[in-house]
């Protein structure tokens, strides 16, 4: 195995530049940065994490702690996470836990851990609470704890997007609005919800809140006419619709329809969140809140909408 003295032979800068250079030093220029890193590359080197932790130094690691991959939403804000840490000169470990309380407290356990310089956590059926790990810092993706603590999140503005889907549907005539949908699973639900319904009272439109439990969401968008609008929960549970013809309504959708909607809902309107983006501002934070700063509670990433064809 490659060591420091071999890169530095090869490169002919002094031990002491190469440890520099493997410490992202901002003192080192980008040229000898350059030689130094392509030179470890060429050799195999591999950093002693254990000895770096163990002398007290930074490690560079930081924890993505969510419950499961729910879809591309979520393989996008391990993107966005891992493109941003590797910018920033830090690893990521991906732990998924999958609502299983053992292996949940395993993870929590480990990443309290010195090698851990923060955590990342994205969609948690979990009840996180700021001190679940530690002094860590900690950056809540898209869903956070009813109390964040010192935590921060970083998340899309909901009145927004709330209000840009509402004009979406209103220019296509839409003058009633149903929202399909539990409406208080977890804060973002609450937060689209709480948006819609204020701003139809603004806007002076009427709002129904259908719950899954008691309807079918094919019977209830086959009983609404043309002027009125249905907005679907993402990841609400339903019956898929049967043969029956398309509904007269227009549907709304936060991060897009799904496949077995598009015959019932041939008209229909999206939000389209930048998940990637989430995961790299989320890092942004994270690494600004482990030099020491406090940055605001909430960090917004834009949205837009999209008409589905």
């Amino acid at each position: 195995m490659a060591t420091l003295k071999d890169i530095a032979r090869a490169t002919g800068v002094s031990l002491a530049t190469v440890s520099r250079v493997l410490n992202d030093d901002p003192r080192i220029s980008p040229a000898t940065k350059a030689t130094v890193r392509a030179a470890a590359e060429k050799l195999g080197y591999r950093e002693n994490v254990q000895a770096k932790v163990l002398a007290g130094r930074a490690a560079r690691v930081i924890g993505f702690m969510a419950s499961q991959l729910r879809g591309t939403w979520d393989s996008e804000i391990i993107r966005g996470v891992e493109d941003a840490a590797k910018a920033a000169g830090y690893r990521v470990l991906i732990a998924l836990y999958y609502d299983d309380p053992a292996r949940t407290e395993a993870y929590r356990q480990l990443l309290e851990q010195p090698l851990f310089d923060g955590v990342v956590v994205g969609w948690s059926g979990w009840k996180w609470r700021q001190e679940s790990f530690g002094a860590k810092s900690a950056v809540y993706v898209d869903l956070w704890p009813d109390e964040p603590g010192e935590g921060r999140v970083v998340t899309s503005d909901h009145r927004m997007s709330a209000a840009l889907l509402l004009d979406a549907l209103a220019a296509r005539r839409a003058t009633r609005l149903s929202y399909y949908g539990h409406g208080n699973r977890n804060s973002v639900e609450t937060a689209r919800v709480e948006a819609m319904r204020a701003l139809c009272a603004e806007r002076k439109l009427a709002f129904t809140q259908v719950s899954p439990a008691g309807h079918s969401l094919a019977e209830t968008a086959r009983g609404l006419a043309a002027a009125d609008a249905l907005v679907v929960e993402p990841g609400v549970e339903y019956a898929k619709p049967g043969s029956a013809g398309p509904a007269r309504c227009i549907a709304g959708f936060f991060d897009g329809r799904p496949e077995d909607l598009a015959a019932l809902f041939p008209r229909a309107v999206r939000v389209v969140q930048d998940h990637y983006t989430m995961g790299k501002a989320a890092v942004g934070v994270l690494t600004d809140m482990i030099m020491g700063n406090r940055p605001p509670q909430f960090q917004y990433v834009p949205v837009s909408v999209e008409a589905l064809q």
